[in-house]
């Protein structure tokens, strides 16, 4: 708080943020930092680390405090956040996960997901010829990949090591399901991996065995941590096409970015400061 004379001025910096857990290597705050920096923009982005049951005592402090504009959301949260917001766009709520909260000017939080867009963006310029698809995860993710994948027109399949989950998600969603064996699925020609499988270990085991001349089937990882994750190094091995997880990072944080702030940076900004930062993850 600044004096000058009689007048009063209060300082208050822009503050965002990334919920996660773990959220250590989120390269989030470095994005937002280079494009603060860009726009010339007085505002500051960190992480926070919040399990799921830490997240009523996080949004009660959060609310408290008018510095806060705006939250990414990341794994495992983006489906237990919703009871704790006011609103959610159409598409958030359709989806039934969210990865972007905004304050409004009254205070409400309002809740987005720009994965799909994300997702849809990192499939661009690609020959769109496949048309049966595999997800394997049933979380945040899982859901915002299926709706891209659906909008898209493919054929879309899940599976999930806890079969109830994905049960009920096929059914949400009317796409197919399958057990948790991996049987026949040499019939799907893009394969996307919406679990944490991979997240911070290399040596973690990936969650399918990718078979070999699958011509120009494509491998989607959505875990950008490590950079080269061991599920696209080995479809790699195996003649696939690879969409690394950084991909949909920079697409998706370009929309959450316009959501937050009202400001509009282009993807190459991210996507720069993604390789620069790639040795921190």
């Amino acid at each position: 708080m600044l004096h000058y004379g009689q007048f009063v001025v209060t300082y208050r910096m822009e503050r965002y943020g990334i919920i996660a857990h773990p959220v250590k290597h989120s390269l989030t705050p470095a994005m937002y930092g280079a494009a603060f920096r860009a726009l010339g923009m007085d505002a500051v982005c960190d992480g926070h680390d919040v399990l799921p049951e830490k997240l009523e005592a996080f949004f009660r402090d959060f609310r408290a405090d008018p510095q806060w504009k705006g939250l990414a959301v990341s794994f495992p949260l983006k489906e237990e956040i919703i009871p704790f917001l006011d609103s959610l766009d159409p598409i958030a709520a359709e989806i039934g996960a969210v990865n972007t909260i905004r304050v409004g000017q009254d205070g409400k939080l309002e809740g987005f997901n720009t994965d799909w867009i994300g997702i849809t963006k990192a499939l661009e310029g690609r020959e769109l010829a496949w048309k049966k698809v595999l997800i394997v995860g049933a979380r945040g993710l899982a859901r915002a990949a299926i709706y891209a994948l659906k909008t898209l027109g493919m054929h879309v399949s899940i599976m999930n090591r806890t079969e109830e989950r994905a049960q009920n998600l096929a059914q949400h969603f009317h796409v197919d399901y399958l057990p948790y064996d991996f049987s026949g699925t040499d019939a799907y020609d893009l394969v996307v991996n919406a679990t944490a499988v991979g997240s911070d270990s290399y040596t973690s085991p990936v969650p399918i065995d990718f078979w070999e001349n699958h011509g120009n089937g494509i491998a989607f990882d959505a875990i950008y941590r490590p950079i080269a994750t061991r599920f696209t190094d080995e479809a790699s091995r195996a003649g696939w096409n690879i969409i690394p997880g950084y991909d949909m990072l920079a697409h998706q944080a370009v929309p959450q970015f316009e959501i937050l702030t009202g400001k509009t940076v282009d993807v190459s900004l991210f996507q720069s400061t993604i390789e620069e930062n790639k040795a921190k993850v």
